[in-house]
């Protein structure tokens, strides 16, 4: 115990850039955690359901609108050519949202309710450009503060963020249409984050030495292969929860993802340090050609940290389970225990995974997330077949933990200088 407490003790400016986006998230997802029972006594399942909808649509056309240009703003020498590719991730993520408004009042709207006929979608789709707007902004403006180690102001904007997010649904609440007034707060917290990013990020910004459309150029990789990487991301997080419900059943699905979202917590910290290892490492890498050093150090001390974590959590599930669900979410105790070590290795490689890009392997990335995506799906049809939905879970956890053991593999080679 005293050598884990000396790691952590020791810490350079590397992990107390780490820690403060830490907290950041843990203050805001704090937040939000408490006012859940609040919130859940003036909005209805079907509201919280619609914001979830909402959420997930703001998410994927944000990451589709920029071209992933934001997640190239660590990596140029002159930090003139970062900023202007901040600049260029907002003109193409806003003049998209932008598109789609007008698109939307223009016809869109109609498809769009024809595909999901409830009516309450046609409100919802209004809001669609102004959540992909602040989604783009704040997304594309952490890039920049973390390229300039601000990583203190985006900890503590998440979190009045969430505080705002919050209080905005609570006084929408009366009178709202439906899920408005969540939507309203997602909104508000967001885009106050956005423009506290942007005010602050305009006294780090200097002339570039490229033309924006040299720039572009230069990092046309991230369009084209990491779009692509991105939705298939997205499939393999969000195929296990559609078949495990079309094939088992809605409650079956429930338990799955409620064992997700209490083991997502952990993503909290290993999100952090990706964020600050990926300009620490690509700066290694301009400076010295490799960025072995922060990769293993980064590796050892997530691990450090995940001995300590995860046994505890294995043993203790059942009785939070009971305690914080409540006797009629049992089932989900065997899916947590059965996803732990997927989440164990996700949390120690998942962060290091920045080397694919700052070695500009996206192609690489891409070819694993297509073999993952249809690992995936196999994984689930045998559950499928043999009828236990454990089993699916099982294989499932098995196909993606080797995924991660790929790119742990990948990205070491890679971090090493290239001879």
């Amino acid at each position: 115990m005293k050598k884990y407490m000396q790691l952590f003790l020791n810490m350079g400016h590397y992990w107390k850039s780490v820690f403060s986006i830490a907290f950041g998230n843990a203050g805001a997802q704090l937040m939000i955690v408490i006012s859940v029972p609040v919130l859940a006594r003036l909005y209805s399942p079907a509201d919280f359901g619609m914001f979830a909808v909402f959420g997930s649509l703001s998410t994927i056309i944000a990451v589709l609108a920029t071209g992933r240009y934001e997640a190239a703003i660590p990596l140029p020498d002159d930090p003139g050519d970062s900023w202007r590719l901040y600049l260029i991730s907002l003109i193409l993520g806003i003049g998209s949202a932008c598109f789609m408004g007008i698109t939307i009042f223009g016809g869109l709207n109609s498809v769009l309710t024809m595909v999901l006929p409830d009516q309450t979608f046609t409100s919802i789709t209004l809001f669609l450009p102004l959540g992909v707007m602040v989604l783009v902004g704040v997304n594309a403006s952490e890039y920049w503060l973390n390229r300039n180690g601000d990583s203190r102001w985006i900890g503590a904007s998440r979190f009045v963020a969430a505080v705002i997010m919050v209080g905005c649904q609570y006084l929408f609440a009366e009178g709202s249409n439906h899920a408005s007034g969540l939507i309203i707060g997602f909104i508000a917290g967001n885009g106050a984050c956005f423009f506290s990013h942007f005010i602050r990020g305009i006294r780090y910004r200097k002339a570039g030495k490229s033309s924006c459309q040299s720039l572009i150029l230069m990092y046309r990789r991230f369009p084209q292969y990491l779009l692509l990487a991105q939705l298939l991301n997205s499939l393999s997080s969000h195929l296990p929860v559609l078949l495990l419900g079309s094939w088992f059943g809605t409650a079956v699905a429930g338990y799955y993802a409620m064992a997700n979202r209490g083991l997502n917590v952990f993503d909290i910290f290993s999100t952090a340090t990706g964020q600050v290892f990926y300009p620490m490492a690509s700066r290694q890498c301009q400076e010295t050609g490799e960025c072995y050093e922060t990769f293993s150090r980064t590796i050892k001390r997530l691990a450090h940290l995940s001995v300590l974590v995860f046994p505890l959590t294995f043993f203790l599930s059942p009785i939070a389970v009971e305690l914080l669900l409540g006797a009629d979410w049992n089932n989900t105790t065997p899916m947590i225990r059965v996803l732990i070590p997927l989440f164990w290795v996700r949390f120690i490689v998942s962060p290091i995974t920045w080397v694919y890009y700052i070695r500009n392997r996206q192609e690489l990335y891409l070819k694993r997330q297509v073999f993952l995506v249809i690992g995936i799906m196999l994984a689930l049809f045998y559950g499928r077949v043999s009828a236990v939905p454990l089993e699916s879970v099982l294989w499932l956890s098995l196909v993606t933990i080797g995924a991660y053991y790929f790119d742990f593999l990948a990205c070491r080679k890679m971090s090493k200088a290239i001879s």
